[in-house]
């Protein structure tokens, strides 16, 4: 019975997954506003990727803190985001963003890269309040570094990426 089973699930990743995996033309891309031309397909965004935070800063205007998390956002040619970040200083209150110093949630992304902007729609999250909220974001994109901030610059803050390698 093992036999089969073990040749099953090796049947099944020859046949769905490897293919997928080793060509992206299986995989629809995130298709960008109107005569954004980003990534390697006029049609593909190049936030599309993998992605690790290297700063994160809070606060207000220009009076920004860095304070030390960790985390990384992955982007898919699937139309997804999911983000994790976490702050080692787990005293801190929780936030609309975080419980005991944690954030992770996912979603669908709609990406302009012209406007250097998306919007994600919340379909998941650890603070349950934001799931169905829809959020804007800005970012600037250079080279491998990636700077996200919210449109409501009330929200007061701005997260440096650096694409995995």
């Amino acid at each position: 019975m093992r036999f089969y089973i073990k040749v099953a699930v090796i049947l099944f990743m020859a046949t769905r997954v490897i293919p997928v995996m080793a060509n992206g033309n299986n995989v629809q891309p995130v298709c960008t506003e109107k005569g954004a031309l980003s990534g390697k397909d006029s049609n593909q965004s190049a936030l599309i990727g993998a992605w690790k935070m290297v700063k994160f800063e809070t606060g207000t205007g220009e009076e920004l803190k860095e304070i030390p998390y960790t985390g990384q956002l992955i982007i898919t040619d699937a139309g997804t985001l999911s983000a994790q970040a976490s702050n080692p200083d787990k005293t801190v209150p929780d936030s609309a963003y975080t419980v005991n110093g944690y954030e992770a949630l996912y979603g669908d992304i709609k990406i302009d890269d012209v406007a250097g902007r998306f919007i994600l729609t919340v379909n998941s999250a650890l603070a349950s309040g934001l799931i169905g909220q829809k959020m804007e974001r800005a970012f600037h994109l250079t080279g491998n570094k990636l700077e996200l901030s919210p449109v409501d610059k009330g929200e007061g803050w701005r997260v440096t990426y650096e694409r995995y390698r």
